[in-house]
């Protein structure tokens, strides 16, 4: 058969057709399979993961009967320990956390707070209930709330109705008020009447009264929060009773000995560091989260010191300024669980200053530092250095050298603390990390993500400590000239920041109209655009030198000669957009953030 040239040209495009369609499909199958190597590698990784995951970290909801949990075989380290007081039928559960070693075949016993009209304390214990000496075995108890309004569950202090954690209210200016609701709305951090609690560290409240590790017994009272070795606390010493000497838990436990083939006792403090406080946090029943953040591969390793200026520590000294807010300090130094600073505090009129000695002068690696002036107040320059072996006068706390950010961070029942594993925040700009952010205008509530996956517009706001990702958000330098040209490294002036939700990995970014305009939101619905620069979704972070941040957006400001672009809490429940996180106008005394790292490694 003959073909003329056009039949050619039309068999040759199908064979040509035919054979391109055949590579096609061998490619597909392919990378189809290539895909299901994939899948299937992933599948396991993911499996693996959780499977770590799940050995490593668990969460108690409310029964009635104690629960036990074992630390399984290799799995020894540091772990995370979060509990949740329940509330009551007026006041929230408080909220406790900290970091313990913890070694294979250790036993914890909680028992979860239920709510009701008082609300039950949540602990965590060394002993089960069944057994004598159990009560005084709590290492961390979290205090429930009590029958009348505002009764939260407290922290050292148990919170009534004069003590609300209410956060701070600013004018149209972003200055504070003179409102009964400034900032705590308390005035002093001393404990209530001793008869307002038990006399002795006890889970049973009173009279409606709120659960704690001293529990309150009349009802327009939350209980109080316990940490073994978190500085303001009260220690067991199982040869001596309580001790204010040890703010840990000082007692015997049994232990294998390998030279003479038996059990016996021996003496072990136990106890926390990084520890956390908060009052009225939670409602509904308690709960506990217990989560190892680094595993123990050897017997030498240690957990990482991140502010080595708490290391050989031989002096605190403690300032103020003002002639309103002389007066001696309290200040405690702890170290394993042990407190090694002075309780009688020197104080020099001449200066405002407070100082102790350390160890008599002989020096200790600490792990906490806290401070008391009187809750309820944001101190003007506030200042704590310490000499230690590194040389003199090294700053934990500084003055901002910013005439318009000299407030510090409120005081509350807590005090102000300085933990050896959180960054040194008065010169600390963050690279790479995941952190809560907190508003310093608010006790206990943090930056929060949207849960609701369907929900991607909605603007981000402040909600109360609740352990989830939503709350972690990973900060992270820019250091791609594509996205950020003008970075330079170790020039902060040029430092640029991403700010990612660790829920569903979306990037903080303007809302609204997107652009720079005060009381525009902001929300978290797009990831981060890793190809070119997108103003909305890049911020500032800038340290002011007394361990407070301000976070700013790089945009230029949508009304020509106005300075807006600080992000703030909206705290005043009477204005629009209350508990939302806005932008205003820049006001640093009011608009500023706490950063608390959630990351941790060994040495």
């Amino acid at each position: 058969m003959k073909l003329n040239n056009k039949g050619f040209a039309i068999t040759t495009l199908i064979y040509g057709l035919s054979i391109m369609g055949m590579m096609l499909m061998t490619l597909i199958m392919s990378v189809m399979a290539i895909n299901r190597a994939n899948n299937r590698q992933l599948s396991q990784q993911i499996e693996e993961d959780l499977n770590r995951y799940n050995r490593t970290s668990t969460t108690f909801r409310y029964i009635s009967t104690e629960q036990s949990y074992r630390i399984p075989s290799d799995e020894g380290g540091w772990y995370r320990i979060e509990l949740w007081g329940a509330s009551g039928s007026g006041g929230l559960g408080a909220y406790t956390s900290g970091i313990i070693e913890l070694k294979a075949d250790d036993y914890l016993y909680f028992n979860i707070g239920k709510s009701g009209v008082h609300g039950g304390s949540t602990d965590v214990r060394i002993v089960p209930k069944s057994k004598a000496g159990s009560d005084n075995s709590r290492i961390m108890v979290a205090a429930g709330g009590g029958s009348e309004s505002e009764a939260n569950g407290g922290t050292l202090a148990g919170y009534n109705a004069s003590m609300i954690p209410a956060g701070g209210i600013v004018d149209s200016n972003y200055n504070l008020t003179t409102s009964s609701k400034t900032l705590v709305g308390y005035s002093s951090y001393a404990e209530d009447p001793p008869n307002l609690f038990t006399d002795t560290p006890s889970p049973t409240p009173q009279n409606d009264g709120g659960g704690g590790y001293y529990s309150a017994v009349t009802g327009r009272n939350g209980g109080k929060s316990y940490i073994a070795g978190y500085a303001g606390c009260i220690g067991y010493d199982q040869a001596n009773g309580w001790s204010h000497r040890n703010p840990g838990l000082y007692t015997k436990v049994t232990q294998y000995d390998v030279a003479s083939h038996a059990n016996v006792l021996v003496n072990k403090m136990f106890y926390f560091v990084d520890g956390v406080m908060f009052a009225g946090v939670n409602r509904g029943d308690g709960k506990a989260k217990l989560e190892r953040v680094v595993k123990k591969n050897d017997p030498s390793q240690t957990l990482k010191r991140t502010n080595t200026e708490l290391n050989g520590v031989k002096r605190i000294v403690d300032c103020v300024e003002g002639p309103s807010l002389t007066g001696a300090a309290t200040i405690s130094a702890v170290s394993k669980g042990i407190e090694y600073a002075s309780q009688t505090a020197s104080f020099d009129n001449s200066t405002n200053c407070t100082t102790v000695t350390v160890n008599g002068g002989a020096g200790q690696d600490l792990d906490e530092i806290a401070v008391w002036h009187g809750a309820g107040v944001d101190y003007v320059n506030h200042t704590i250095m310490v000499d230690n072996a590194n040389g003199n006068n090294r700053y934990l706390k500084k003055a901002s050298n910013d005439s318009s950010a000299k407030l510090s961070e409120t005081e509350t029942a807590v005090g102000y603390r300085i933990s050896a594993y959180q960054p040194n925040y008065t010169n600390y700009l963050p690279m790479t990390g995941n952190y809560y952010l907190l508003p310093v205008l608010s006790e206990n509530k943090a930056l929060t993500a949207i849960s609701d996956i369907t929900k991607t517009g909605d603007q981000i706001g402040i909600a109360n400590i609740n352990g989830l990702k939503t709350q972690k958000w990973n900060v992270e330098l820019i250091t791609d000239k594509d996205i950020n040209p003008d970075y330079v490294a170790n020039n902060p002036s040029t430092y640029q920041y991403k700010i990612i939700d660790a829920s569903r990995f979306y990037a903080l970014s303007i809302a609204g109209d997107t652009s720079n305009r005060e009381k525009n939101g902001v929300r978290a619905y797009t990831e981060f655009n890793k190809i070119a620069t997108n103003d909305i979704e890049i911020w500032k972070i800038v340290p002011l030198g007394n361990g407070t941040y301000t976070i700013s957006t790089i945009k230029t400001p949508a009304v020509k000669g106005t300075t807006t672009g600080n992000l703030f809490a909206q705290l005043d429940p009477d204005k629009d957009h209350y508990e939302k996180i806005l932008i205003g106008k820049n006001n640093k005394s009011t608009q500023r953030f706490r950063l608390i790292s959630v990351d941790y490694s060994s040495t």
